[in-house]
């Protein structure tokens, strides 16, 4: 009652459907035809796009580099590995579908097999905005295995999730050979995010996403059709691994 969400649910999506159904102009002054309306996440106030949300004005690169530092340079190449183990799988509190900030994540490095990158504080206002995309520098030991890309921000300490995305290697590259050493391609969906002084961005990196996705098998084939999963060492290649963002003045 009163949250950003009802708000949206009781008066925005009823008023736009009945101004399809009446052939009308919508009622409420922040629906505009043509237009994309969206309430930042953290945000004060409606903002209405045409078309649809576009990327930021100002391009970012944030390297993931060795001891979990997310940083605008790119630091020496060095690895993590760690054991992937699909009847023991990771699994996240926060939503990154809802209107409103999602549950807290967990502490940063919470298992061995979720890798956390942090990146310095933000020294002024600014918003997020667009797509968030990420490359992953990455090897198995397995035939196929699964790679999960998580973007949060960090608020007062507490870090709460904004966009994700999930590939394994044989779905992207078509074939792997265990230990070759490859690159995986992320990409969310747009997402418009105020950041305070103070606030910061945080990314993990696992394999599996328990409740959210379907647990991969590091078997490659069909999932599905596999009955006996097997344990991955997976690797993560620091230095090389990179995510790209947009930032925008929406003041």
């Amino acid at each position: 009652e009163g949250s950003v969400l009802s708000t949206f649910t009781a008066d925005y999506v009823a008023d736009f459907f009945d101004s399809v159904r009446l052939g009308t102009a919508p009622a409420n002054p922040n629906l505009k035809p043509g237009y994309a309306v969206y309430f930042p996440v953290d945000g004060t106030h409606w903002i209405a796009e045409a078309g649809t949300i576009a990327n930021g004005t100002t391009e970012h690169v944030l390297y993931l580099n060795a001891d979990g530092r997310l940083e605008p340079q790119a630091g020496a190449v060095s690895s993590i590995t760690y054991t992937y183990d699909p009847n023991d799988p990771a699994s996240f509190l926060g939503d990154d579908q809802s209107g409103e900030l999602g549950g807290p994540e967990a502490e940063p490095n919470s298992r061995q097999d979720i890798l956390t990158f942090l990146g310095e504080p933000v020294t002024e206002e600014t918003y997020i905005k667009g797509i968030i995309e990420g490359d992953l520098v990455v090897s198995s030991d397995c035939a196929d295995s699964c790679f999960y890309l998580r973007v949060d921000m960090v608020k007062d300490g507490v870090a709460y999730n904004l966009r994700a995305d999930i590939t394994s290697l044989v779905y992207q590259l078509g074939e792997y050979t265990p230990g070759e050493k490859v690159t995986l391609h992320f990409k969310t969906s747009p997402v418009v995010c105020r950041l305070n002084p103070g606030d910061s961005i945080r990314v993990d990196v696992t394999s599996s996403a328990a409740g959210t996705f379907s647990l991969h098998s590091n078997v490659a084939g069909n999932q599905y059709e596999i009955s006996e999963p097997v344990v991955a060492r997976n690797t993560v290649y620091t230095g090389e691994s990179f995510i790209r963002f947009f930032t925008e003045n929406l003041l």
